[in-house]
């Protein structure tokens, strides 16, 4: 995987749009990062080449949920109650309760060893919907919103 890591950074360094690197989505190829100290020790290893490799560009260690290290805490955050997420991320308060508290998807935001700084809090992940044409049917599952997190995929996100 390192080797795999490190061919993206060097083909994609000088690509305009790309502004930061996230070696890790959602807990994706490190499934018990919350529990296990390897797989916490190999996403702050990545997170540690990617900035040595980049020192221009942030870097995200695993984005969405149980961070251990990086320079934005990005959640990622499908309710779709705007109240909700006002009171979740609106404000100082409720965005310390959120990362103390609460856990979208389940999961924690932040595992205990993560030192906060002032990385910025973002909710990088929310809004959405699917077409499948083959069959009409339509999902909404995300609720309003204005960024929808891919175009194309494979599952609902279609």
């Amino acid at each position: 995987m390192t080797r795999e890591w490190l061919e993206v950074l060097e083909r994609d360094a000088s690509a305009p749009c790309v502004v930061a690197w996230v070696p890790f989505n959602e807990s994706w190829g490190v499934p018990s990062l919350a529990t296990d100290p390897v797989q916490q020790h190999a996403v702050r290893a990545l997170y540690s080449l990617s900035r040595a490799i980049d020192p221009t560009r942030l870097v995200i260690g695993n984005d969405g949920w149980e961070h251990v290290v990086g320079d934005i805490l990005a959640v990622h955050d499908y309710t779709q109650d705007a109240t909700t997420l006002t009171s979740r991320y609106g404000n100082d308060e409720g965005a310390r309760r959120t990362l103390g508290a609460t856990q979208p998807h389940y999961r924690h935001i932040v595992l205990p060893g993560f030192e906060r700084s002032d990385e910025p809090l973002m909710v990088t992940e929310f809004g959405g919907a699917t077409f499948d044409p083959a069959s009409d049917a339509f999902w909404n599952g995300y609720g309003a919103g204005f960024c929808y997190t891919q175009l194309t995929d494979t599952a609902q996100e279609r």
